[in-house]
């Protein structure tokens, strides 16, 4: 599946901003076109020194010789362990249903790791 999208960015604050765009989509597969609109806003906030919090979230509608939805949510939190090293979190959903199968499809991905943050310069 390739995705081409092109629209328009506004900010929400000092903290959100929103994205509206015009998107096809192209499924090689079945070389079918589908032509939709996209919104995706994000958020992020810093909850304490080295500690952070980010959403994101991109809907897409689209018509075509199939009706498409899909709804993709990503989450990330990290804390900050020591100096540069953090622990993350990502909780993730994503939700499809198009007219071609006429059924909904949802996957939800957990995952806790550890980061670290490469700097070059000090």
């Amino acid at each position: 599946m390739l995705r081409f999208k092109g629209g328009l960015r506004t900010e929400l604050g000092s903290q959100a901003i929103v994205r509206v765009s015009l998107a096809l989509e192209r499924d090689r597969i079945t070389a079918m076109n589908v032509v939709g609109v996209e919104v995706a806003p994000e958020y992020w906030m810093t909850l304490l020194p080295g500690n952070t919090l980010s959403s994101r979230a991109r809907v897409f509608w689209g018509t075509g010789r199939c009706q498409t939805m899909s709804v993709q949510h990503f989450n990330h939190l990290r804390f900050r362990l020591l100096d540069d090293l953090a622990a993350t979190l990502d909780a993730n959903i994503f939700l499809h249903r198009d007219s071609d199968i006429d059924r909904s499809a949802v996957k939800f991905e957990l995952q806790v790791g550890l980061g670290y943050d490469w700097r070059y310069y000090r």
